[in-house]
């Protein structure tokens, strides 16, 4: 008893994908000798063209089938002025202006670009209706939106994070993309710290009543990992990525210190005999010190927390596009070395961790801004 028919088929566009029930057979013209009798969903389309229809397969039978191929799709070009700026489509990113989106279904969109610049950011969200065929956009009125004081502009593009040189969780050297974002220029002082405590009735941090550590121009320590991440939230920032972090205190030249490669006495607040500080000091003491992108104190003074979670194994399985470590852990990542770490501790590369719920008189933080 026979079970299968025979299927032939042709469309008005030449060497179109056919796909059956959702599986690509070949190109049009196409004949499946042995169908399974039933119903099919059979589609067939090339570039902007396409068709699909459901056709019922009887055993024993040849069914000639002819797809008149319809323009499903709309061809996209979006450009801005500046150029390079990040494009979301339906709140994806898929790159940067100028680009074409060869084939995009037909309807409404929602579109929004954002480009960073040194001393602003330009803005635009819209919304556009693709219709059948070729679709362009120019985005020339963006929004201006000023930056929150005293933060520093670090451009995307790629740097090498890691050492080969160093402990095995800060290997292997590897490249990665960053976009653009701004950090904090100093360490969140007691000062700025306090107005967050006001305001949002946070508790005070661990050492706020001890003059070793409180001066209002110094930077806020014995604070917990969500203390820190509370006060960017308050702020309208985030936690730096370990990733953002080391690139503001490395820069593009990979520098083992925010200043070159060699350990300079002088140049940070350490654990030496020759620094001047016990403990911390006030923020932006050592402007000699600062890193290539004019961010200060990434090497002593307070270590900081970090977003992520921290996985002594990470670089081995890294994204290489804006990573943001481990999907869990027991620790949360702290970079930069502090007033009580030796030289090898406050190289820009080093990574070590510490208990999210606890908060120590050597570990303060900075944010980032990226709206």
């Amino acid at each position: 008893m026979l079970t299968t028919g025979v299927l032939d088929v042709k469309c008005s566009v030449i060497e179109a994908e056919v796909l059956i029930d959702g599986i690509l057979k070949g190109k049009s013209p196409l004949v499946i000798p042995d169908i399974t009798a039933g119903e099919h969903l059979i589609r067939a389309n090339k570039n902007l063209y396409g068709i699909s229809k459901t056709v019922n397969i009887k055993a024993g039978i040849k069914h000639n089938l002819f797809l008149e191929l319809i323009v499903e799709f709309g061809y996209l070009k979006i450009d801005s002025k500046p150029q390079a700026a990040n494009v979301y489509l339906d709140d994806k990113m898929i790159g940067k202006t100028p680009i074409e989106i060869p084939k995009l279904s037909i309807g409404g969109h929602s579109i929004k670009l954002t480009k960073y610049l040194p001393e602003k950011i330009l803005s635009y969200s819209g919304f556009i209706a693709v219709n059948t065929g070729e679709n362009k956009i120019m985005i020339d009125n963006f929004e201006k939106k000023s930056l929150p004081a005293n933060m520093v502009y670090i451009p995307a593009g790629e740097f090498n994070m890691g050492d080969d040189n160093a402990d095995k969780n800060q290997q292997p050297v590897h490249s990665v993309y960053l976009d653009a974002f701004y950090i904090d220029k100093y360490e969140v002082t007691n000062a700025e710290y306090d107005k967050f405590v006001k305001a949002a009735k946070h508790n005070k941090p661990k050492f706020s009543e001890n003059l070793n550590f409180s001066q209002p121009d110094y930077p806020v320590v014995g604070i917990s990992w969500s203390d820190a991440a509370d006060y960017c939230a308050w702020a309208g920032k985030s936690l730096p990525t370990e990733a953002q972090w080391e690139k503001a205190a490395r820069g593009d030249t990979a520098s083992l210190y925010p200043w070159g490669n060699k350990f300079v006495y002088g140049l940070s607040n350490i654990a030496v005999a020759a620094d001047p500080y016990n403990y911390t000091a006030a923020v932006g003491s050592y402007p000699k010190g600062a890193s290539a992108y004019g961010v200060f104190d990434m090497a002593g003074n307070a270590a900081e927390w970090c977003a992520d979670w921290y996985d002594k194994n990470y670089y081995q399985t890294s994204p290489q596009i804006n990573p943001t470590g481990a999907e869990t852990g027991e620790y949360k990542v702290v970079r930069g070395g502090s007033w009580d770490s030796a030289a090898y501790d406050v190289r820009t590369t080093f990574r070590w961790r510490y208990y999210p719920d606890l908060g120590r008189s050597y570990i303060g933080f900075r944010c980032v801004y990226r709206p």
